[in-house]
């Protein structure tokens, strides 16, 4: 672990006659009509920045260990902290709140930290309600017991199709993946706090269309039992309107 940082600051950018409030296309949640200044929502977004609480939708999926406030470090970040057995996990999503979906192409970011990256499993994405069968999803995992890579993953129910991957390391890292169509997903990592996005690959099989809802996950794999910690920053979802 270091010392917590937060993310970064897009610069607002002139776009289709209008002041984009947060740049690129994932980020512009906001436009400002230069004619009449008013100011018009282009996406639904959610932030939990998680200072000192997190957001009320967040609830235990499985619990082997604990959820907790990191206190006064920068930012605010809450650290998962699995059970110490073997494939003791802790995990959360928002209790079968489905809100985001393939055709309103949502983007999903998340700032995360983990202690380590052997002998664990991390999940952090969208994936449909636990009363749907939990195999429809789009997630980005690193996993241990696969090849110690981060990953994009995608499953509609019929199979997971995944991307080559990228190296993980156990510092401070952003992941963040987005629909570029309803039946195509790219992934990003920054290691910068969120100011650089590098593309790591895409998916464009296997695509759920199933509502969906954000999900956290860490799942130790020491067979000898011991416990993991993943530190989570914040987690940022848009999705268009319409």
């Amino acid at each position: 672990m270091v010392q917590k940082g937060g993310a970064g600051h897009a610069t607002p950018e002139v776009s289709g006659g209008g002041l984009q409030i947060a740049g690129g296309p994932s980020d512009s949640a906001f436009t400002v009509d230069t004619g009449t200044g008013d100011v018009k929502q282009m996406r639904s977004s959610f932030y939990d920045d998680m200072m000192g609480t997190m957001d009320t939708r967040w609830a235990a999926r499985v619990s082997t260990g604990t959820v907790a406030d990191l206190g006064d470090v920068g930012n605010g970040w809450f650290r998962f902290t699995t059970g110490a057995v073997n494939t003791n996990e802790e995990s959360m999503d928002w209790n079968d709140l489905c809100y985001f979906q393939n055709t309103l192409r949502p983007s999903f970011e998340i700032h995360l930290d983990p202690d380590s990256v052997a002998e664990v499993r991390i999940e952090a994405g969208l994936i449909e309600d636990s009363g749907g069968g939990v195999d429809d999803y789009v997630m980005i995992r690193l996993d241990t017991a696969v090849d110690g890579l981060w990953y994009l993953a995608a499953d509609n129910g019929t199979g997971e199709a995944t991307d080559a991957g990228a190296a993980a390391a156990a510092a401070p890292t952003g992941l963040k993946f987005e629909f570029t169509a309803d039946d195509a997903v790219e992934w990003f990592i920054s290691d910068d706090g969120g100011e650089t996005w590098v593309l790591q690959g895409s998916v464009t099989t296997k695509i759920p269309t199933a509502m969906l809802q954000p999900y956290i996950l860490v799942l130790t794999r020491v067979a000898a039992g011991a416990a993991k910690i993943l530190d989570v920053d914040y987690v940022k979802i848009q999705q268009d309107r319409v």
